[in-house]
């Protein structure tokens, strides 16, 4: 993680979430807990749709008014177990306790509604603002690292943007480990 000084850097400037260092972590932790109460553990990468074309267009200051909404919308949907955090410039995580398939596209279908239906008409972006959500969960014991659970996220997150503005793909690891 950042550090500053003798203290860790655990918030992002921006969004006042935790920063992407902290959230993996967190997700690390989460998946080595040996509490069968916190699995399965779902795992969401929400990803603000065509945000460097607001950044480009409209300016870093706009861009970050974004993201700032983004975030605050993401984690006001989530339950008080759940984590947030911004894992990138447009890119948020979600560690989600207690959560398979079923959860997880409440929460996805519930975010992709929240922010397409949000407020925006005082920014001077011309486009709707939309994300796009890729998932998986784990079961307990399936011995996946953090890092294995964020990529097949991520390449549930590219599935959706194929699809185009404001999909969700969430799918479970097929490879269980012993």
């Amino acid at each position: 993680m950042e550090t500053s000084g003798e203290f860790e850097v655990v918030q992002d400037e921006v969004t006042g979430l935790y920063n992407g260092p902290a959230i993996e972590q967190l997700l690390a932790e989460r998946l080595a807990s040996r509490r069968a109460s916190t699995f399965p553990v779902g795992c969401l990468l929400v990803d603000i749709d065509n945000f460097s074309e607001i950044n480009n267009i409209y300016g870093q200051e706009v861009g970050d008014e974004v993201v700032r909404r983004i975030a605050k919308l993401v984690a006001n949907s989530c339950r008080t177990e759940d984590s947030v955090g911004r894992h990138g410039a447009d890119e948020f995580l979600l560690v989600l306790p207690s959560t398979g398939a079923a959860g997880m596209i409440v929460v996805g279908e519930r975010l992709i509604r929240t922010v397409s239906t949000a407020y925006w008409d005082d920014l001077p972006s011309a486009q709707e603002i939309t994300i796009s959500i890729g998932g998986t969960y784990l079961s307990q014991g399936t011995g996946i690292s953090a890092s294995e659970m964020l990529s097949i996220a991520g390449a549930r997150l590219a599935a959706a943007k194929e699809g185009g503005r404001g999909g969700l793909v969430i799918s479970a690891p097929s490879v269980a480990r012993y």
